[in-house]
């Protein structure tokens, strides 16, 4: 072999049309994996639409930030175009070059590079690959003079904000009632508890990155859909989940995460959700996790958070008056919203305690961690092709800081701890089960509970909550 060819960089060229190995990471190369048309077609239309509404609001932009912005617009445009030809021509991926994130970016880069060999779009894991693709878009904005800040899924979510208000009033009003009663009960409590849960499970679907940015409709009336969909849960462990949280209501003060995934109509029934644990569990703080940056078209910003609440401060009186207490929520502390970076790095959520111990001992405070939605699902498994029965505190690899909630409607290929009769009925019913967002799971890893209900609470209300 010359020196010229010991030289030359290695990728892995080779695209394979197999359904991914059991006990790998998704990835591209297998044709019959959904990465394989997310990085060919979703992702490309997903560029597209940026590109275009960027040339679309080059005169508002202008208007508003001057010639520099209209410079600005220009130099956004050619370096996602430039992205996209990468993509499509599965170039090599290369180093950031700026942001607050990009060291720790380019030392996962270099891990993967270290051997010599090259990653590209089609060679390397799914989840670097369209996390890469999500950050590539930032540090175009992030390389701009006017626009470092500037959305370009702005629009997406003011626009399925908007769709969302009918639903909302619906379930604004179901929550106001069932705060009012105060039927304390705990089968009452229950019951009232896995609704609210599977609301928020049912309001995942609404994902504009698996829509590449299109309207998804699931009606408009949240209660009924929760009734029709019921047979469509494929884990439900909210039983579990309720019985952890009156533990802790009882034994210490509740400290509840969110790891939010979508804007719009979910982000407000995830706040209903905290509103009924605030309220009727008497949670000393609810701490939502949002992204520090446009993500996967509709996750929530800080400033989406924000936003929502204020639209609903200009919509029905049961809508307002909901807004008004999380405005105090928030005023008070009770609420809480935070933007930490891990949460667009490529990392697994394994791995959080060596990249960002910080993080991780903040969650370790919790009394529980709920996770939202299909990317979060993806992080706690590692993005790994696990055997349908693998019991999911296996596949989460270590990860415990607190008890643990996964919600997510499957809009990927992976899953764990299903029970194979489950997986059979599913696949009869749907070829593509694990792909439209059409079943869902809520599953709970307790490994970590703080609580020692024996010691610490009395047999009697240990009777109750069994």
């Amino acid at each position: 072999m010359s020196a010229i060819e010991e030289t030359q960089p290695k990728v892995a060229t080779d695209i394979q049309d197999i359904i991914p190995p059991w006990d790998v990471p998704l990835s591209a190369k297998y044709m019959r994996s959904f990465a394989y048309p997310t990085i060919k077609d979703r992702l490309p239309i997903i560029l597209t639409k940026v590109i275009d509404g960027l040339s679309r609001d080059k005169e508002a932009i202008a208007a508003e930030y001057g010639e520099e912005g209209r410079e600005d617009v220009k130099r956004v445009i050619s370096c996602l175009s430039q992205l996209k030809n990468e993509m499509v021509t599965d170039k090599y991926f290369t180093q950031l070059v700026c942001g607050d994130d990009a060291s720790k970016w380019n030392v996962y880069w270099r891990n993967k590079t270290e051997n010599g060999t090259m990653v590209s779009w089609y060679s390397t894991e799914w989840l670097y690959a369209e996390t890469y693709f999500y950050r590539r878009i930032k540090e175009a904005f992030l390389m701009s003079k006017k626009l470092t800040d500037y959305d370009p899924f702005h629009k997406q979510k003011s626009d399925c904000l908007e769709e969302a208000l009918k639903s909302m009033d619906v379930l604004a009003n179901y929550l106001l009632k069932e705060i009012e009663t105060h039927d304390i009960r705990w089968d009452t409590m229950n019951s009232a508890f896995q609704r609210m849960l599977k609301q928020s499970l049912w309001a995942n679907k609404v994902d504009l990155s698996l829509s590449v940015g299109n309207h998804i409709d699931i009606g408009s009336d949240p209660l009924k859909v929760v009734d029709e969909l019921d047979e469509c849960v494929l884990v439900d462990q909210s039983k579990e989940v309720w019985v952890e949280i009156s533990k802790s209501s009882i034994v210490k003060d509740l400290i509840i995460d969110i790891v939010l995934d979508n804007a719009g109509l979910e982000v407000m029934v995830d706040m209903c959700l905290a509103d009924y644990l605030t309220t009727m569990y008497n949670a000393a703080r609810v701490r939502f996790h949002c992204k520090a940056i446009p993500w996967y078209v509709s996750d929530v910003m800080e400033k989406d958070f924000i936003q929502a609440i204020e639209r609903l401060s200009n919509h029905t009186p049961a809508c307002q008056k909901l807004a008004a207490k999380w405005k105090d929520y928030l005023e008070q502390g009770k609420w809480t919203l935070h933007s930490e970076l891990y949460w667009t790095l490529p990392f697994s959520y394994n791995e959080m305690k060596e990249q960002d111990p910080h993080l991780y001992s903040i969650l370790s405070e919790s009394s529980i961690i709920i996770f939202k939605g299909d990317l979060n699902y993806r992080k706690l498994l590692g993005d790994i092709n696990w055997k349908y029965d693998t019991p999911f505190h296996l596949s989460l690899r270590g990860f415990n800081p607190a008890p643990i909630v996964a919600i997510r409607t499957a809009k990927a290929d992976l899953i764990s701890g299903l029970d194979l009769y489950v997986v059979k009925v599913a696949q009869a019913k749907k070829k593509d089960w694990l792909l439209t967002g059409d079943f869902g799971v809520i599953q709970f890893d307790g490994t970590n509970s703080k609580n020692n209900l024996e010691n610490e609470v009395s047999s009697e209300i240990k009777k109750l909550i069994s």
